[in-house]
């Protein structure tokens, strides 16, 4: 049974098909008020080699091949064959700037 992410919160998974040090640690998802974004997660340490942190980069997913390096790119064809029914919206963009 798939859980619904509650707003405000997240799941990371350590990054198993780790090959390259730019890839992240570790890898997830987070609901921020009401939008999903992929997460990732680099465990780096300070220049004097002292103190542990952790570097965060939320990204859309659509957007997640180039966001995780190492996953697979999501294109609207492939989230479409794996969402049927889905159809992408094609609505003209408003290229009026309201200020």
């Amino acid at each position: 049974m798939e859980r619904e992410q509650k707003d405000n919160t997240g799941v990371l998974f350590k990054n198993g098909k780790k090959t390259k040090e730019s890839q992240p640690d570790w890898q997830g998802m987070s609901m921020i008020d009401g939008v999903e974004k992929w997460v990732s997660v680099w465990v780096n340490k300070s220049r004097d080699g002292n103190t542990v942190y952790m570097k965060m980069a939320y990204a859309e997913p659509m957007q997640r091949g180039s966001a995780i390096g190492n996953a697979d790119l999501v294109t609207p064809a492939s989230f479409a064959k794996k969402n049927p029914g889905w159809e992408p919206d094609h609505t003209p963009l408003d290229d009026e700037v309201p200020f």
